[in-house]
């Protein structure tokens, strides 16, 4: 009888009061459902007593003192309007517990997409690693706002350029969008109406100056993990992609070729490995271990990923604005100013179309500076009179 009337008893919350209550459970006065209970060890407990559907149910709050009596009853009295709404509160808390989080989309993304039904589904995971798993990839979907994911969009731009900011938007709008149309989110995905980046051409071409710079800046031991492999972007003019996860097996030393499986287009390519690129994979050869990666490491995808000793090695060389993927255009460029035509460029960069080729051949001015010469030569040899009698 003593504890049924303990258990209806009410009061008017303070602080003062709450922490003088003697073991039982207390009704607040100026909080509808505001309960307090208090154990044998002292502990004193806030939450809402309210019926949902006939039946009664406590919505939890927190501990006192922890959670004041001001903010114990700002909490009861959102709980109290979610309730009057017909929500159930405690339903949403079990909700978003079961709910995946984009760590876990992503696995079932690639799981059931990517890998079967995807070209090379390697560039896709590793932009993933690059752009979303660690600043978002514990959050829940329902947590994720539309407002951080612009401000990482943002700081991406800033960061890294219009390229990573544009991959990380169109990633995460597959995400959710592969989520939806699985049933396994029902809410609305926190890219929706995010624009991307307009897409600017950039033709960065390193200069010879530069290059004397690079070289030298490679010199230091802190760049000893990565400078083979920035060698061998530069040499062979590959996909950064292709070199960070090169493999033993793809690699014919008596050929001098490395036979890439699939490459950004989809097909498969054969680069021809001469000179400087033999003598790096076979220093390297001689230290093989257990891993199949050329360049192995220990991170999430088994090889290396030099971003970040990038941007030292640019700061080191004291130059600004320069990609890794720039090392690839410096081989495209120059391989146009030793005077190949397009079709050879086309095939010793694994380009699937003359388009993309183009580029590096127009950025050779003076290749086609002399040949404009040597052609007029042949087309005017015998025009010398006319010219001097008309001018």
């Amino acid at each position: 009888m003593v504890a049924q009337w303990l258990h209806r008893l009410k009061v008017k919350f303070t602080k003062k009061t709450v922490a003088d209550l003697a073991v039982g459970e207390y009704g607040d006065t100026e909080a509808r459902g505001l309960r307090v209970r208090v154990t044998k060890a002292g502990t004193r407990s806030f939450y809402v007593l309210r019926k949902v559907r006939g039946r009664a149910e406590r919505f939890h709050i927190g501990r006192f003192p922890d959670w004041s009596v001001e903010n114990a009853r700002k909490q009861a009295r959102q709980i109290n309007q979610e309730v009057d709404l017909g929500e159930n509160p405690n339903e949403m808390k079990r909700a978003r517990r079961s709910e995946m989080s984009l760590d876990e989309l992503f696995d079932f993304y690639r799981d059931s997409h990517l890998q079967p039904h995807t070209r090379n589904p390697a560039t896709t995971i590793t932009n993933y690693e690059l752009y979303l798993r660690e600043k978002f990839g514990g959050y829940k979907l329902s947590e994720l706002t539309k407002l951080q994911v612009q401000r990482h969009q943002s700081e991406l731009h800033s960061k890294r350029g219009y390229s990573a900011a544009n991959k990380m938007l169109t990633l995460l709008k597959a995400l959710y969008n592969r989520a939806s149309s699985n049933g396994l989110f029902t809410g609305a995905s926190p890219a929706i109406g995010l624009k991307k980046y307009k897409d600017v051409q950039r033709e960065r071409l390193i200069s010879p100056g530069e290059l004397k710079s690079l070289f030298s800046a490679l010199q230091d031991k802190k760049f000893d993990n990565y400078r083979d492999l920035w060698l061998l972007l530069l040499i062979t003019g590959a996909r950064r992609g292709n070199v960070q996860a090169m493999q033993w097996s793809e690699i014919n030393f008596d050929s001098g070729e490395w036979r890439i499986p699939v490459t950004k287009n989809g097909k498969p390519q054969t680069v021809q490995l001469i000179g400087h690129a033999q003598e790096i994979l076979s220093s390297r050869m001689a230290l093989k271990g257990d891993s199949p990666y050329v360049f192995p490491s220990k991170s999430h995808a088994g090889h290396l990923k030099p971003l970040e000793a990038w941007k030292r090695l640019i700061d080191a060389a004291g130059l600004q604005n320069l990609r890794m993927h720039d090392l690839r255009h410096a081989f495209g460029s120059y391989l146009a100013a030793t005077g190949a035509n397009q079709f050879v460029i086309q095939e010793a960069m694994g380009h699937s179309d003359i388009q993309s080729t183009s580029r590096y051949v127009q950025l050779s001015g003076d290749v086609v500076r002399n040949s404009i010469k040597d052609a007029a030569k042949i087309l005017l040899k015998d025009a010398g009179q006319f010219f001097d009698t008309i001018h």
